[in-house]
């Protein structure tokens, strides 16, 4: 898979889920950098049928995003965690940590 294939969709829905699946309650707010300093702050709620995004802030340096991306999740109790998606099929994720 190269970099022009990256789907960033697709990735955010798999971690969501694994966020709820840890634990993780919503809504969420997350901050995402990447390494061309673009940008993305939103806000991930319950909607029906699903989940949606409201973005907050962005900016897309040249339009685009370039790995790695850093991310920051931090759930309606206070919780957060770190996530790194360094290659399109490798996603690492920090434990969580914060309020019970």
């Amino acid at each position: 898979m190269t970099q022009e294939e990256f789907d960033i969709k697709e990735k955010l829905e798999k971690i969501l889920g694994q966020l709820i699946e840890r634990g993780m309650e919503l809504p969420f707010l997350a901050a995402a950098l990447a390494n061309n300093e673009s940008f993305m702050i939103a806000k991930f709620s319950e909607a029906e049928g699903g989940l949606k995004a409201k973005i907050i802030e962005s900016h897309f340096k040249d339009g685009m995003v370039v790995l790695p991306i850093n991310m920051m999740f931090v759930d309606a109790q206070g919780r957060a965690v770190r996530l790194v998606i360094g290659k399109p099929d490798e996603i690492e994720i920090s434990d969580l940590i914060g309020h019970a």
